[in-house]
C-alpha cells in the first residue's frame, strides 16, 4: 500500500515507505502542552493534540473500500468485500476509479478540531478546489520547492494556455508511474469539478454503508482518544506514548517538530499514516487492541500479528540482524535478496507486531529492535493462554510408575 504526492514542507508516509506531501495550513487548536520529544532539541517545546475525527475516518473508509491496497486490514478482506457489495454499482466504480483517498486525509487539517463530517462537506462546498490543490501539491516527493504556484493559480482561473504551462512544469516532476498518472488525471478535469466529485462520492458513501461504518468505529476511536489524552495528562513521556500509539514509530531527530497530532483509526488498522507539514507531524495511528470489543476467547490481533511476524524465516533473519545493530531498507533487501517493496512489506509486518521501531527519514530510515522478541512472544502468549497453562507447559512430567 503506497501513496504519493508532494511539497517538501509536508509529507505523508504509509506502509513504512512512500511519501506524499501536502500544503501547510495553520491555526490548529492545541489541547495539551507536552515536553520535548528528542534530546538536544532547541526552542519551544512541541505540543500534542489527540483528535476523534469522523471526517478523517470517512476518508480512510473511502480509501479502504476503493480496493487499491495490496496489504491486509485487521477488519478482514472478507468484511471489506461484503461492505463493497452493499455499495450501488455506480458508487463502487466511482470510489474505485479515484485512487488518492489516502492523500486526501490531509483535508482534515483544514478543519476546526476535531474534524467532523459536516465541517468537511461544508469545506468542499465552500471551496471545491481544495482537494485538487492538495493533490497537485503532491506530484513528487523531492522536487516540491520547484512547484510553480503561479501556474497552478492560472490553471484554476482557467486562463488561456494555463493547462499546457502547468503540464510542461509538472511532467518532469512526476518521477514514477503513479505520479505521472496523477498529473494527467488532474489536468483532465477542472479543479472545482474534481472537488464536487469528491463531495458527491463522500455523500454517496454516507448514504450507503459509510454512516454505519462510522458508528462502528466511534466507540473504539473514542476510547483510544480518551485513553491517550489521559496518559498525556497523567504525565506519560510523550516520546514513549507516540512509539506505543503508532506501534513503533519515532519522530525524526533531524527534523524539528513543533506540533504532534494523533488521529486514531479503526478501519485502517494496522497501518500508520504520517503527514509532515512544516514543523507539524500528523499521525494516523491504529486503535489499540484493548479498545476493541472482542469475543472473550478470541486471540487479540496483536498476538496474531506477532505469530505471523515470527512465522517467516526471512523476518527471523532480519530480527537476528537487528539483534546486533539497526538495519536499513537496503540491508534488508541485501539480506533477503528481494525487491524494495518486498523488503518494506517484511519490515512493516515486524513493526506492526511491536518488534521493531522505525527511526529517521528517507534513505536514512533505520529499523531497530523495540523489544526482545523471545520476551514479547512469551508475554503475549502467557497473557492469552493464562498463567496456569504457561506453568503447565514448563512443569516436569511425573515419573511413570515402575512396572514390576
Amino acid at each position: 500500500m503506497r501513496a504519493k504526492t508532494m511539497d517538501r514542507s509536508a509529507s505523508v508516509r504509509c506502509n513504512d515507505g512512500g511519501t506524499v506531501g501536502v500544503r501547510q495550513h495553520p491555526n490548529r487548536r492545541t489541547d495539551v502542552q507536552v515536553v520535548d520529544l528528542r534530546p538536544g532539541r532547541r526552542g519551544a517545546a512541541p505540543a500534542v493534540e489527540v483528535w476523534d475525527s469522523p471526517a478523517a475516518e470517512l476518508l480512510r473508509i473511502a480509501s479502504a473500500l476503493a480496493d487499491h491496497h495490496e496489504a491486509a486490514f485487521d477488519v478482514g478482506d472478507n468484511r471489506l468485500e461484503q461492505l463493497r457489495q452493499e455499495l450501488p454499482d455506480e458508487l463502487r466504480a466511482g470510489l474505485g476509479s479515484f485512487r488518492d483517498w489516502l492523500m486526501l486525509t490531509r483535508l482534515v487539517s483544514h478543519l476546526p478540531a476535531p474534524g467532523t463530517v459536516a465541517d468537511l462537506l461544508a469545506l468542499l462546498e465552500r471551496d471545491p478546489t481544495v482537494p485538487w490543490r492538495i493533490l497537485i501539491a503532491g506530484v513528487c516527493d523531492e522536487c516540491t520547492d520547484a512547484v510553480d504556484e503561479a501556474a497552478v493559480e492560472a490553471y484554476i482561473a482557467d486562463e488561456d494556455g494555463a493547462a499546457d504551462v502547468l503540464r510542461t512544469h509538472l511532467v518532469p516532476l512526476a518521477d514514477d508511474r503513479d505520479s505521472a498518472r496523477l498529473v494527467e488525471q488532474l489536468l483532465s478535469v477542472r479543479p472545482e469539478q474534481h472537488g464536487q466529485r469528491v463531495a458527491a462520492l463522500l455523500r454517496g458513501l454516507l448514504d450507503g454503508p459509510g454512516e454505519a461504518m462510522l458508528v462502528e468505529a466511534a466507540g473504539p476511536i473514542g476510547r483510544e482518544v480518551a485513553a491517550r489524552r489521559a496518559e498525556l495528562e497523567g504525565g506519560r513521556p510523550v516520546g514513549e506514548l507516540i512509539v506505543d500509539a503508532t506501534n513503533g514509530y519515532e519522530l525524526s531527530e533531524d527534523m524539528p517538530v513543533d506540533r504532534v497530532l494523533l488521529v486514531p483509526s479503526y478501519w485502517f488498522r494496522p497501518w500508520l499514516i504520517i503527514v509532515r507539514e512544516g514543523t507539524d507531524e500528523v499521525l494516523t495511528s491504529p486503535v489499540a487492541d484493548e479498545r476493541l470489543s472482542l469475543p472473550s476467547q478470541a486471540p487479540p490481533p496483536s498476538l496474531v500479528k506477532l505469530c505471523k511476524a515470527l512465522g517467516d524465516d526471512g523476518r527471523l533473519r532480519l530480527l537476528r540482524q537487528m539483534a546486533v545493530t539497526p538495519i536499513t531498507l537496503a540491508d534488508a533487501m541485501a539480506e533477503l535478496d528481494v525487491a524494495k517493496t518486498t523488503a518494506h512489506h517484511h519490515l512493516a509486518i515486524l513493526r506492526q507486531a511491536g518488534l521493531v521501531v522505525v527511526r529517521g527519514e528517507g534513505r536514512a530510515t533505520s529499523y531497530a529492535l523495540r523489544t526482545s522478541p523471545p520476551a514479547a512472544a512469551a508475554s503475549a502468549l502467557e497473557e492469552y493462554l493464562g498463567p496456569t497453562a504457561a506453568l503447565a507447559a514448563v512443569a516436569p512430567s511425573p515419573q511413570a510408575p515402575a512396572i514390576p
